[in-house]
């Protein structure tokens, strides 16, 4: 009983891996998993000038690019009008609430209100 167990286990393994196989060479992947990559790189594409429109300054509500006492106070700008590298992220963070208050009309709303 134990020598027909063994001989069972034996012949499921070599189906699963003959199945592990057949995927495999239909997906492409490797023999441990990994995309094949292809070298085939067409030579016949003339290179042409390089397109620069993806390369653009984003619309922000804070302008970080022009000097701003009151981010220089509040430590987010150098004397000289840059963000600092530190306070990188909490600028993205401050622009990113601000274009919430404008979608959502409270910006204006804050405008009308009377400061205590």
């Amino acid at each position: 009983a134990a020598a027909a167990a063994a001989a069972d286990t034996k012949a499921t393994g070599r189906t699963v891996a003959a199945a592990v196989g057949k995927v495999q060479q239909r997906s492409g992947l490797g023999p441990i998993g990994q995309h094949m990559i292809s070298s085939s790189i067409s030579s016949s594409a003339a290179p042409g000038p390089i397109s620069l429109q993806h390369d653009r300054v984003k619309a922000v509500p804070i302008n970080g690019s022009v000097s701003d006492l009151f981010l220089q106070k509040i430590g987010l700008q150098t004397a000289d009008g840059r963000i600092k590298a530190n306070m990188q992220a909490k600028f993205t963070q401050i622009n990113e609430f601000v274009k919430l208050l404008i979608h959502t009309g409270q910006l204006e709303h804050l405008g009308q209100q009377q400061l205590a």
